[in-house]
């Protein structure tokens, strides 16, 4: 499938800039950044980017703003994931006009030096001999052939504020077109089920999760109980995890960001993993939106609400 658009212009970032680990996941690493160089751990000296040649133009020198409510994320090196410029292209032309802008998680395409991919790598390095590295994380780093990352709109809560972010994957909201006739659980329980038998029969504990079809139910009682398991990963029993819970509830009710990816869902791929054509743009799209991430950010007075690309 030919990429969509032109290349999209890439602001470079300095080789002074200071980088501090924040999290990571299966696929990225998330930094904050700093103008100019601290003394931070993850501080880069000067040097200039070796990798391949990219689908991206360069800009012009960055402004003194542009760190101002954004993290930086980069690409572990892993051979499934696609370069970041080829995949801003695919952001900008296919995914960025499905939701309201407001909604969804900004991404600004910046080139890398490769003295600062080095220089984290490194870090990293440290992070694991002193162990301070999740050991599933262990092992696997920066792709220093990546010359490009991007800098995302902050979720980081303010706990000065009270806020609490929560994180999670809506997975599938409606039930799989290739589902049997008749069928009790939708995919993503179906296939939770399969692993928890699997799980079983090593004497593990089963996977608690939520079923995505009762977000979208329209029904407070189901909606609150798909809300548990999402509150059990950020908070525990108290005052403040009931009014969370109330206004997670409310805010599912009325608001129409999660019937929004649902329909989305129905209209790209209305015949099924089975009979759909695995090389069609709207498949890949509808299968992009059912592996997506959903960032609340819940405080006294509002649910600010952002959806990213998987």
């Amino acid at each position: 499938m030919d990429l969509p658009g032109e290349p999209l212009e890439a602001t470079v970032l300095p080789a002074d800039i200071s980088l501090e680990f924040l999290a990571e996941g299966a696929a990225n690493i998330v930094f904050h950044a700093h103008f100019p160089t601290s003394s931070d751990e993850f501080s880069a000296t000067k040097g200039q980017n070796g990798g391949t040649t990219s689908s991206a133009n360069v800009a012009s020198e960055p402004p003194d703003d542009l760190l101002s409510g954004r993290l930086l994320r980069l690409r572990k090196a892993l051979p499934s994931t696609v370069p970041n410029a080829i995949a801003a292209r695919w952001f900008q032309h296919l995914f960025s006009s499905l939701l309201p802008p407001e909604n969804v998680v900004n991404q600004i395409l910046v080139e890398m030096p490769l003295q600062v991919l080095q220089n984290c790598n490194a870090s990293l390095r440290k992070l694991e001999a002193t162990g301070r590295r999740l050991a599933s994380r262990c092992g696997l780093y920066l792709a220093e052939n990546e010359p490009h990352g991007f800098l995302i709109t902050d979720m980081t809560p303010r706990k000065d504020n009270g806020e609490v972010l929560l994180e999670f994957k809506p997975k599938w909201l409606v039930q799989s077109p290739s589902a049997p006739t008749g069928s009790k659980r939708c995919r993503t329980c179906a296939l939770r089920a399969q692993r928890n038998s699997v799980r079983r029969s090593r004497g593990e504990p089963n996977e608690v999760s939520f079923c995505p079809l009762d977000l979208v139910s329209g029904d407070p009682e189901r909606i609150c109980q798909a809300v548990q398991p999402i509150l059990d990963k950020t908070l525990e029993a108290s005052s403040k995890r009931a009014y969370i819970l109330s206004r997670l509830v409310d805010f599912l009710l009325h608001d129409g960001l999660l019937r929004r990816l649902r329909q989305l869902q129905i209209d790209l791929d209305p015949l099924g993993v089975f009979a759909a054509d695995p090389t069609s743009r709207d498949f890949l799209i509808a299968t992009t939106l059912r592996d997506c991430s959903l960032y609340l950010k819940v405080n006294p007075s509002y649910v600010l609400y952002r959806p990213c690309r998987a």
